[in-house]
C-alpha cells in the first residue's frame, strides 16, 4: 500500500517499514490510495453572508445577534503525532493530513471574521490548560465577541479525545463542553470534534 501526501511518502507494501507490533498485515499485492484530490482542494473559497432580505424575515428569537466586527474566537487543537509513556512516537498512530484540515478550518473561520488561535500536538494537561484559558477569556472579555468555536482534531474513543500523550484523554462532556456552561450565556458556542468514537 502506498500513501502519498504533500510532504511525505510512506510505503507500507514493504514489510520492513511496518512496525513489529503494527496491526497491519503484509500482503504481497500493492494498493494505491491517491490523495491528490484531497491535496488539490483549494484553500480559497467564497463565504457568503446572510442576505439582508433573509435577515429582515428572522425574528430575534430565531437567530443570534452577530454585530461585532470580530465575530468571535475560534480555537483549534490539531494533534498529529502521538507518544507512549516513554516519550517514543507511536508511528502507526500518526494522523496524516490533520495539518490540511486545520489549515482549511482556520481559513474558513478567518473569512467569517473570527480570531483564530491554533495549537498543535498538545498533551492532555496542555489541552486542559488551553481550555481553561479560553473559558477565562470568554468570562472576562465575552462582551467583545459574539460567538466561540472550539475544534479538536485528534484520536478518540467513545466520549473521549486523546492528547498526544496517548494514554491520557479528556472527557468531551465533563472536561470540555461543561466548562463552557456559564460563559457567553445567550451567545452561540460551536464544538467540532474530528475523532473516532470507538470501534462500533
Amino acid at each position: 500500500m502506498r500513501v502519498n501526501s504533500a510532504t511525505r511518502d510512506l510505503d507500507l507494501s514493504s514489510p520492513d517499514q511496518v512496525a513489529q507490533d503494527s496491526p497491519l498485515v503484509y500482503r504481497p499485492q500493492t494498493y494505491h490510495i491517491d490523495w491528490s484530490d484531497v491535496n488539490a482542494l483549494e484553500l480559497d473559497f467564497p463565504v457568503y453572508r446572510t442576505l439582508p432580505d433573509l435577515r429582515k424575515q428572522l425574528t430575534s428569537d430565531e437567530c443570534y445577534q452577530m454585530e461585532q466586527v470580530a465575530r468571535g474566537i475560534c480555537l483549534i487543537i490539531s494533534n498529529e503525532r502521538f507518544y507512549d509513556a516513554n516519550g517514543v512516537e507511536i508511528g502507526v498512530m500518526r494522523r496524516y493530513g490533520t495539518d490540511k484540515d486545520a489549515a482549511r478550518l482556520r481559513n474558513l473561520f478567518e473569512k467569517l471574521n473570527f480570531n483564530v488561535e491554533m495549537f498543535v500536538d498538545l498533551k492532555e494537561a496542555e489541552m486542559r490548560q488551553v481550555i481553561g484559558l479560553l473559558v477565562n477569556k470568554c468570562d472576562s472579555h465575552g462582551h467583545l465577541f459574539d460567538a466561540i468555536c472550539f475544534v479538536v482534531l485528534s484520536h478518540g474513543t467513545d466520549g473521549y479525545v486523546y492528547g498526544v500523550d496517548y494514554e491520557n484523554k479528556l472527557n468531551m462532556d465533563k472536561d470540555i463542553l461543561n466548562m463552557f456552561d456559564d460563559v457567553l450565556v445567550g451567545k452561540p458556542k460551536m464544538f467540532i470534534f474530528q475523532a473516532c468514537r470507538g470501534g462500533k
